[in-house]
């Protein structure tokens, strides 16, 4: 959603987003702290996520439903009893329809061959190891219950985003959005966050990459999603 928002409208917005945040900490230490006193600790996993990503104002974007950045980098936190090194971050990229198998395979079970997710449970040994090389995120147009307008696919590569958009009705991509994330001039880090600033799609110098971007998007939506 972009909006015209008053400087105290921000505050607030922002205030209680925070506090929300605090609070859900504080209950997940608390859900912690009961495991490790029923002693169930060491054969429980913890999941917590949340449905999306939210902005807070950041080029003068709020709430959620885009396929920038902000939108699509997701809560995502888990406790396993086999953890190597508990508390730590990972920069590998994975996408929630990895979450079943990683589940499956951490608590011994097996996952059906034909899951469009893979498990992770590797990074929650070792943390620098590898996850995926493209994530897929879309959004529709209008956001509704109903069938959308427009929908948009985006893929996040570890330096690079591209979304396309395609007229629902028809299967027809009208317009396109390529980002560097390794650019000041095409995103920007405010804090340790980054904010699409300028679509580079059509300047000459990302002409390469562009394509590469559209094989890559092609590659996906051919395994992910059904054709009409």
């Amino acid at each position: 959603m972009t909006r015209k928002i008053l400087r105290w409208q921000a505050r607030e917005l922002r205030r209680g987003y925070y506090a929300c945040v605090s609070y859900v900490d504080t209950q997940v230490g608390r859900l912690l702290d009961g495991l490790e006193s029923l002693r169930l600790n060491d054969n429980t996993i913890v999941l917590l996520l949340g449905d999306h990503g939210f902005s807070l104002g950041e080029a003068g974007h709020w709430c959620k439903k885009t396929n920038f950045e902000l939108d699509t980098h997701v809560p995502l936190l888990m406790r396993s009893p086999d953890m190597k090194h508990p508390g730590a971050a990972t920069k590998a990229m994975v996408e929630y329809t990895d979450l079943y198998p990683t589940l499956a395979e951490l608590a011994g079970l097996n996952s059906p061959a034909d899951l469009d997710g893979r498990s992770f449970a590797n990074l929650l040994v070792d943390p620098d190891g590898r996850g995926r090389d493209v994530v897929l995120s879309q959004h529709s147009r209008p956001w509704s219950t109903g069938e959308p307008k427009i929908m948009g696919y985006s893929i996040r590569t570890e330096d690079h985003r591209y979304t396309r958009w395609i007229e629902w009705e028809t299967r027809k991509a009208f317009s396109e959005e390529l980002y560097d994330y390794r650019a000041s001039a095409s995103v920007a880090v405010q804090e340790k966050y980054l904010i699409e600033i300028a679509n580079v799609e059509d300047e000459k110098r990302y002409a390469q990459r562009r394509n590469v971007m559209r094989e890559r998007m092609d590659k996906v939506l051919r395994a992910r999603v059904p054709v009409r």
